[in-house]
């Protein structure tokens, strides 16, 4: 135990957590090495630490030396291992609670399969969208769909309809795989599916777990469905649990924030800002700001109605004087519009001052009301495993990018005993990052949804049509990856689908040839000068093309913006030498350079693609060796990022010759057979060293 002579400010607070790993320094000056000694806190902490705590437990893993006994130590917090230490409790669970274990062990269990036409069959265990037209979603409960459903539909093409009913009519105890290619539409699907869950048991109190291996990926599906869902109604109560500093970091100060309203750590808090904000028209000095008087008296009287809505709907009359509290301002509001005076300060300081007292005094009992009350719960895989789902059930689990999640990883929320699982990913794109090649080589890269899919047989159904690439761009990644059976989408195939700027003539696939040499850095990563160069050119003739005018902000209307434009390499090296070059002209934090495995996800307008090698060492056979480029995942994410536009830039003939990279000799062939491949103006400059090369080379250390 470890004791600090002065209460722990927030900062350090955030770190004195479970699965925090710290390394304990002995302030003795004549320590060694070997006295330093890691410690990672497995109990405790957390949001229920107080500031004014002054000591905490740490396990030690090892002894600290005798002689240092009572000295004072340093505890330099270096990592947390949280999301490992809840894979291990996954995985030590009991594997009877699990309702669909047959289904997750690739056991084949009796079942009679009943196929609606000719045109449905079992070959390869892919589930074949019949010909025959279904009435979408949103026909088929139009009959019911009034006004106190609350939401606004996406409508399904065919395929997603037959996914979404899949799970929607499957009986208990089963695994449903869905396959979604890239710009397929799996968050569509996803939001449809979870609107019509709600839908489907109106009535009854069932409970829906929506997970995600990333904090990113759990924030798109909670705003697409807040969006589909009309904001004035609380019939359905959406929740949303995890880290706020990293699901709402994008906005976290925005008091408008759609999912602020419904995170369970600061939902109390916004509830108590909807009655400040009242509070702030009538008495405008207790505010910070002036967001009351922005308001008119009707305005603010739709805010007291939907927050005294919000209170009713998730507990549930739990805390009845809130409830009375609520129910006053309500009526005084109502008077005021109407034109009668009345003094509602009072009221709404002693709401607020009740409100801010629960807030601090009974944060877990109001925390684990909200999870009992609410219909849908949206978190990470890893948070799912938190001590605010102990002893918690659910009836039903949907897990988005399943793909990208090891196996322990997507146990985790199985300890609330769902029903029915729903996984959507593509096998085919990036997988979780495993930096252990023991653990590699004893299958942790594999996931479940790969799994079963491929060496369990497990059906599953293959979205078929995409909405986000231009078909030129589609053409090679449907062929290579997913046998030519990806469809385009009306939208996509339209003369009017395209973007404000355009590169070169505008083509929608261009390959641009250069013959810049690789090097690599001091780290083992690679860069390539000219490539670099040439990818600077094109972010100019952008900008040029844009009016060369851009904002101060990174707003979806700035040209460079991350939707608009975005340059992906597979090498860091080269990514530090992109953002080099862009600094010089004051672009360095406006336009998005990643790697690949960065970019899972993402989408923009036009996309540059800089490959790198071109002729690195000959491999066994005499021809060269690719490293990261003979990954297929890795290709299908980096070519199937861009909407209008994809620039690849790099070395055809070398590219051409890489050793064990099939896909990449593949896509030089494609690239030159149908005629894409330009030469850039900077591939004439041979090997004629400029001043900017000089300075690379200095920078580098060359």
């Amino acid at each position: 135990t470890f004791r600090k002579s002065s209460p722990f400010t927030k900062d350090e607070l955030f770190h004195i957590r479970p699965g925090a790993v710290f390394q304990c320094i002995p302030r003795d000056s004549a320590r060694t090495l070997n006295d330093v000694v890691l410690g990672m806190i497995t109990s405790g902490g957390n949001r229920d630490s107080s500031e004014q705590k002054k000591d905490f437990s740490i396990t030690l893993f090892r002894d600290i030396p005798r002689r240092l006994d009572g000295h004072e130590f340093v505890l330099s917090p270096l990592q947390t291992l949280i999301s490992e230490l809840r894979c291990f409790e996954a995985m030590s669970m009991n594997p009877r609670q699990i309702p669909f274990l047959d289904d997750l062990m690739g056991r084949k269990a009796k079942k009679h399969q009943r196929f609606g036409s000719e045109d449905e069959n079992d070959s390869n265990n892919v589930k074949v969208a019949s010909k025959k037209k279904d009435p979408t979603i949103s026909e088929f409960f139009q009959p019911a769909m009034d006004k106190s459903h609350n939401f606004t539909l996406p409508t399904l093409n065919h395929t997603q309809e037959k996914a979404a009913r899949g799970f929607l009519n499957s009986p208990p105890s089963t695994v449903n795989l869905v396959q979604g290619p890239p710009g397929t539409g799996k968050t569509t699907l996803l939001v449809s599916t979870i609107c019509r869950y709600l839908m489907q048991n109106k009535t009854s109190k069932r409970q829906l777990l929506v997970c995600a291996p990333t904090n990113k990926a759990v924030t798109v599906l909670a705003n697409r469905f807040m969006l589909a869902m009309k904001t004035d109604g609380f019939q359905y109560r959406p929740l949303m649990v995890g880290d706020a500093d990293k699901l709402l970091a994008e906005d976290r100060t925005n008091k408008d924030n759609i999912l602020r309203p419904i995170f369970v750590f600061s939902w109390m808090q916004s509830v108590t800002d909807d009655y400040r904000t009242i509070r702030n028209y009538f008495q405008p000095q207790a505010g910070r700001g002036n967001a009351g008087r922005r308001r008119s008296p009707t305005e603010l009287h739709r805010l007291a109605c939907r927050t005294e809505k919000r209170i009713q709907s998730y507990l549930d009359g739990t805390y009845p004087e809130i409830d009375q509290g609520a129910a006053k301002v309500k009526r005084a509001m109502a008077k005021i519009v109407a034109g009668d005076g009345e003094d509602i300060v009072s009221t709404l300081n002693k709401l607020i001052i009740l409100l801010e007292s629960i807030q601090k005094e009974q944060p877990d009992g109001v925390w684990r009301q909200l999870i009992s009350t609410a219909d849908v719960l949206f978190c990470t895989l890893a948070s799912a495993g938190g001590l605010i789902f102990r002893n918690h059930s659910v009836s039903d689990l949907i897990v988005d990018e399943a793909a990208a999640a090891t196996e322990p990883e997507l146990c985790i929320p199985l300890h609330m005993r769902p029903s029915r699982m729903l996984c959507v990913g593509d096998p085919l794109q990036l997988p979780a990052t495993v930096l252990s090649r023991a653990a590699v080589q004893l299958g942790l890269a594999e996931s479940l949804h790969e799994r079963l899919m491929y060496r369990c047989n497990h059906e599953y159904t293959m979205l078929d049509v995409q909405y986000r690439m231009k078909p030129q761009i589609a053409e090679f990644p449907s062929f290579r990856f997913y046998d030519s059976k990806i469809n385009n989408g009306d939208n996509v195939q339209s003369t009017s689908y395209a973007g404000a700027a355009k590169l070169l003539d505008g083509s929608p696939y261009t390959f641009l040839e250069t013959q810049g040499a690789e090097e690599q850095g001091p780290g083992g990563s690679y860069r390539n000068n000219l490539e670099a160069r040439c990818v600077v050119d094109l972010i100019k003739q952008l900008r040029q093309a844009s009016g060369g005018n851009y904002r101060s902000d990174q707003s979806s209307n700035s040209w460079y913006s991350a939707s608009k434009v975005r340059v992906i390499t597979f090498y860091q090296a080269q990514v530090s030498l992109l953002k080099r070059l862009l600094r010089e002209l004051g672009l360095a934090d406006k336009v998005v350079v990643a790697t690949v495995d960065s970019s899972q996800g993402c989408e923009a307008d036009i996309v540059i693609v800089s490959f790198v090698r071109s002729r690195p060492k000959p491999g066994a056979s005499g021809r060269y060796a690719a490293g990261f480029l003979t990954d297929d995942r890795r290709m299908n994410v980096a070519l199937t990022r861009a909407k209008y536009q994809l620039i690849c830039v790099g070395n055809v003939n070398g590219l051409s010759q890489m050793a064990g990279a099939d896909t990449l000799q593949l896509l030089a062939k494609d690239a030159v057979e149908r005629s894409v491949v330009k030469s850039s103006s900077g591939s004439q400059q041979g090997n004629k060293k400029s001043d900017l090369d000089s300075r690379l080379d200095d920078f580098y250390g060359n």
